[in-house]
């Protein structure tokens, strides 16, 4: 691992979900209980389970409400991590940041930046 996505990850992403585990952690629980702790309507055998939960989760994915409800968790989450970034870099302990991340070229610094991300 390159030496800035090691300090762009110890300096923000663990403390990201130090923060906001509650909210991660929520959002993980409902979708693994809406797609593998659903009951069918009527009775089925116990092999005929993983058939349904196929069903359950391609339909899950095809569906365009569905597809879009998860779309819009993603931009919210990018938003609320580019917010705490933002909060961050303006801490006087990350000044060191804006001298030695832009000194690598701006592809580093682009891949560096989606890696914490």
């Amino acid at each position: 691992m390159l030496p800035t996505r090691i300090v762009l990850t110890k300096s923000f992403a663990w403390r990201f979900y130090k923060e906001h585990s509650g909210i991660l952690l929520f959002f993980f629980v409902t979708v693994i209980s809406y797609c593998f702790f659903i009951k069918t309507a009527g009775i089925y055998r116990k092999e005929e389970s993983v058939f349904y939960h196929l069903m359950l989760i391609m339909t899950f994915l095809t569906s365009p409400a569905i597809m879009g409800a998860v779309f819009v968790l993603w931009i919210f989450y990018t938003i609320k991590s580019w917010q705490f970034i933002g909060q961050e870099l303006k801490k006087d302990q990350f000044k060191f940041l804006s001298y030695s991340i832009t000194s690598s070229s701006k592809a580093a610094q682009f891949f560096a930046w989606c890696y914490v991300q």
